[in-house]
């Protein structure tokens, strides 16, 4: 057996946390780590002690055939199912909160993230002294990776960089 690229390990360890998420609507996991070696880890969900996100479709979706002849659902413009999750904590805002409330020095450390960090996050990973973010899933929003370049911060896309890593994750 092979051994795995340890950018493998970390990014599958992301995937890993992701299966913890409180959201039913995105999950996403995060890793930082320095040499190699987890600091913290975060998923996204509800604050601490709260009810979880729940997205459920409250419209009672529609199946229709798609162009493939396979069945698809569609729902109204205002149901849960299309609505951004206003109440998840972001995974990466979660690992620096707790490396925060326990003293874990993450200056230096590189961000190993599910999905393409939002904004928020990146202000929050610079600010955290994050040095390096490697990220599998592309967002449509580039602002994030923009300001985290901006801030001299390097920015991989990993599924650009290993294709072969795409059937391989465990999502």
């Amino acid at each position: 057996m092979e051994r795995p690229l340890r950018q493998f390990v970390l990014m599958q360890s992301a995937y890993l946390w992701a299966q913890r998420s409180t959201c039913s609507r995105l999950h996403v996991g995060c890793v930082m780590e320095r040499e190699g070696r987890i600091l913290v880890q975060g998923y996204n969900g509800a604050p601490a002690g709260l009810d979880h996100c729940d997205h459920a479709c409250d419209c009672g979706g529609m199946s229709r055939w798609g162009r493939t002849g396979t069945p698809t659902t569609s729902h109204d413009r205002d149901c849960n199912t299309t609505k951004p999750c206003l109440r998840a904590v972001h995974a990466e805002q979660n690992a620096i909160a707790f490396a925060a409330r326990h003293g874990v020095e993450l200056e230096g450390a590189s961000a190993w993230i599910t999905n393409q960090p939002c904004m928020s996050c990146a202000q929050s990973m610079i600010n955290a002294g994050i040095k390096e973010v490697f990220y599998f899933e592309p967002y449509r929003l580039q602002d994030g990776v923009h300001l985290l370049e901006e801030a001299g911060i390097k920015v991989s896309n990993m599924q650009l960089i290993h294709p072969e890593w795409v059937d391989r994750m465990i999502r």
